[in-house]
């Protein structure tokens, strides 16, 4: 009878060996760099972490510092992503692009992810991705369009309420650190470059938008808000604009006041000279109930006299 024995197949190694499972972001970022720094990544195997980094633990379980090297490899792997082409690297950028918004950026009434925004690393992460600015070079673009699609509307409603938090909301963690305060204040000029890109300047002018998106929420603007909406309305290409042939502008290629740029329709000249209206008029109310109080305190002090 023949000896049967060498029929017989090994075992698949998957058949006996243990299966583990990447349960924390040290070792996923441990094969990501591995893969990396390999002489051929194979794009599939990035793919494939890509897809899990989110899911690894429960966000509240995975240490702070291991949250913000996660959303910094995103945001560095998603860089350019309106630009990608078709391939593995591009493949790679998209689906970076993809599982931040699916999993970071949830809306602007989900102020949970908004925690991780201060960590400085977080928010120089973030406003350098969403640099303002670049809007005529496509490549280096990374501003959502409203209205694109699902996932660039959900980045847009990111930004408005990064902007938020950014600007005052950062009081509800109840974030008292000075130097963080100090910080936020300084990247105000950044987040209206980015509120001009979003074409959502007007939530800066409290019940007055000159789009849907009117919060009706007191902003503190300060000098350096109102110079950064100066010098985006001013930056206004008359060109690119359909303004009366009648109309003389000093420079071909930029405004010089901001009443040219009123006629070229810019929302940051419209915003700027709204707002300094407003603080117009706030000053003269001011003189007004001052000159009132003075008038009130001579009418008393001449009863006074009146009355010995």
């Amino acid at each position: 009878m023949e000896d049967m024995t060498h029929d017989r197949r090994e075992p698949y190694p998957l058949s006996e060996n243990p299966i583990c499972s990447l349960d924390t972001w040290t070792s996923l970022r441990s094969l990501w760099d591995k893969e990396c720094s390999s002489n051929e990544p194979q794009a599939e195997v990035l793919l494939g972490l890509l897809h899990r980094g989110f899911e690894i633990c429960h966000q509240s379980e995975i240490p702070q510092e291991d949250k913000v090297d996660r959303i910094c490899l995103y945001l560095e792997m998603a860089h350019g992503y309106k630009n990608r082409d078709s391939d593995p690297r591009g493949k790679l950028t998209e689906k970076a692009w993809r599982m931040l918004c699916q999993n970071y950026f949830k809306g602007e009434k989900n102020i949970y992810d908004f925690e991780l925004a201060t960590n400085p690393v977080v928010l120089d992460k973030l406003l350098w991705f969403f640099k303002p600015g670049f809007r005529y070079i496509d490549a280096q673009r990374n501003i959502p369009s409203w209205s694109r699609n699902h996932y660039e509307d959900k980045a847009v409603w990111y930004l408005v309420g990064l902007v938020r938090f950014v600007w005052f909301e950062y009081e509800r963690y109840h974030c008292t650190d000075s130097g963080v305060i100090d910080y936020f204040h300084s990247k105000r000029p950044e987040l209206v470059g980015i509120l001009n890109d979003l074409h959502k300047l007007d939530i800066l002018v409290p019940n007055i938008g000159t789009t849907s998106v009117s919060y009706g929420v007191d902003f503190d603007i300060d000098e350096s808000v109102m110079t950064a909406l100066r010098d985006l309305a001013l930056q206004t290409d008359p060109q690119e604009h359909q303004v009366t042939e009648d109309v003389l502008f000093e420079c071909a290629n930029h405004c010089s006041t901001v009443s040219e740029a009123l006629l070229c329709h810019s929302q940051a000249a419209q915003v700027w000279t709204l707002l300094e209206a407003r603080r117009i008029e706030q000053v003269y109310q001011g003189d007004l109930k001052s000159a009132q109080a003075q008038v009130e305190e001579g009418q008393q002090a001449l009863k006074r006299v009146q009355s010995r």
